[in-house]
């Protein structure tokens, strides 16, 4: 597979860096000498120096051969350029960075109509396959955590009816258990173990310990009744404090009163506090998040979840321990530098959320999509969780899956043949167009992709 990344900004580099830790073939188009250099002595790469928005320096990128095509520059008006062009000139299929909400979200009524709306910006018509928005990806993500019975990260598979949820072991009926002793209410299975920096795809005679954060797989009709094992319902949101105001913090705003929470923001910029009081019904508070007399003054305490949502990830971990220091149930706070992730989990930090990693998950998943349905990084981005739709063609096909060596490290965790969903069982031989989801970790998804298509 080749892909092709335009901008070797924060995003696209990490795009490329986890893109080819799995194997893949990059190419990186970067206007500035000096990012180009960073990014060289970096990773094993080829680079190409000059503005993506070029046609000649597109076809020396090869786009006529690249599997996907992302555009991650700064101008989002460039990335939907580079997308058509590369789409026009071969690209099989294209990604576009969008932060602006006007591309996405605005509509007009047409006065034959005045009933109707029309979309102004449809992607495809300028041939762009999939759009993210970093702060709409976390901002959904921060919606659906705080909409669980248990407000824990959750993904989806299997076109929803299947949850991977996170889970932290805090009930002592588990505690010592080697796995395959715990009585589960209902099919499920463990597809990683996440203890301090440790992380490990368990076999049935591994234990678990308190503190330990477990990824569990099950239908959605069962994850409530499973997470039971683990830890205590803690229910739905209710009110929720934000902490910031810009792009991040408004777009969690948002979300959060179409569901009904109580929102208050706190945020520093005056122009941005009225901005956000002529657009929301939240409360805006204009001061600094990092301030403890001032979240005290607001009562910050009495907020079902508490959320550091500025630009800088050394202030939200800071704002985020201030949360924890007045005993607010829920801290999550938003981090997009991947070094300082571990530190923020290591202090304590309830939920870390990764606008960059949320959204390198949704590419990925759109550079491999003929071979996978789903892709759910977990455990800091050590391993993966594929959703695999097996090919035609794919040497697994006849085989009982039980029977089948998958790659060291490698687990299957559940399948779908003829919509029956089965966990632990693998009797039956695989057929094309039957889902196996699998988790493995990062070295070796290639070779795990190889077997189903």
């Amino acid at each position: 597979m080749y892909i092709v990344i335009a901008g070797a900004g924060v995003l696209g580099s990490y795009i490329a860096q986890t893109m080819t830790e799995e194997g893949y073939g990059v190419a990186i188009i970067e206007q500035s000498e000096a990012q180009k250099v960073t990014i060289a002595r970096k990773l094993d790469v080829k680079i190409i120096q000059g503005g993506a928005v070029s046609p000649s320096t597109l076809e020396e990128a090869e786009v006529k051969r690249a599997d996907v095509v992302v555009a991650t520059t700064n101008s989002d008006e460039a990335n939907i350029f580079i997308c058509f062009l590369a789409k026009q000139m071969g690209a099989k299929r294209t990604v576009a960075r969008v932060r602006s909400q006007e591309y996405s979200g605005y509509v007009i009524m047409p006065t034959d109509a005045p009933t109707t709306t029309r979309r102004v910006f449809r992607p495809k018509n300028l041939g762009i396959d999939l759009i993210v928005n970093p702060e709409i990806v976390a901002a959904d993500e921060i919606r659906r955590i705080l909409s669980s019975l248990y407000v824990t990260p959750m993904d989806e598979f299997a076109e929803g009816n299947i949850h991977l949820t996170e889970f932290k072991v805090t009930k002592e009926g588990v505690f010592g258990k080697p796995i395959k002793e715990i009585a589960f209410p209902k099919p499920c299975s463990i597809a990683a173990i996440k203890r301090g920096e440790e992380a490990i795809i368990p076999g049935d005679s591994d234990t678990l310990n308190q503190g330990d954060r477990i990824y569990l797989i099950a239908s959605k009709d069962h994850m409530d009744e499973l997470g039971a094992l683990f830890a205590q319902p803690t229910g739905k949101a209710h009110s929720a404090v934000i902490i910031g105001g810009g792009r991040i913090g408004f777009s969690i705003a948002q979300k959060l009163e179409e569901m009904n929470v109580q929102v208050k923001i706190i945020e520093q910029d005056e122009r941005q506090c009225w901005a956000i009081s002529q657009k929301l019904k939240a409360v805006v508070v204009q001061g600094e998040g990092s301030d403890y007399e001032l979240l005290k003054e607001e009562r910050v305490e009495s907020a079902d979840a508490f959320i550091a949502a500025t630009d800088h990830a050394e202030l939200n971990i800071l704002s985020g321990l201030l949360g924890k220091r007045l005993g607010i149930k829920h801290v999550l706070t938003v981090v997009d530098k991947p070094e300082y992730i571990p530190v923020a989990e290591a202090v304590g930090i309830d939920i870390v959320i990764s606008p960059l990693q949320l959204s390198a998950g949704k590419i990925a998943r759109q550079a491999r999509l003929a071979e996978v349905a789903s892709v759910s990084r977990l455990a800091s981005e050590k391993m993966e969780i594929n959703e695999y739709v097996v090919g035609e063609n794919a040497p697994i096909i006849g085989k009982p899956l039980k029977k089948t060596d998958l790659p060291n490290g490698s687990k299957l965790l559940t399948y779908i043949s003829d919509n029956n969903i089965r966990f632990h069982q693998g009797d039956n031989p695989v057929k094309a167009g039957d889902h196996v989801i699998i988790v493995c970790p990062i070295s070796t998804i290639s070779d795990t992709d190889r077997l189903f298509y």
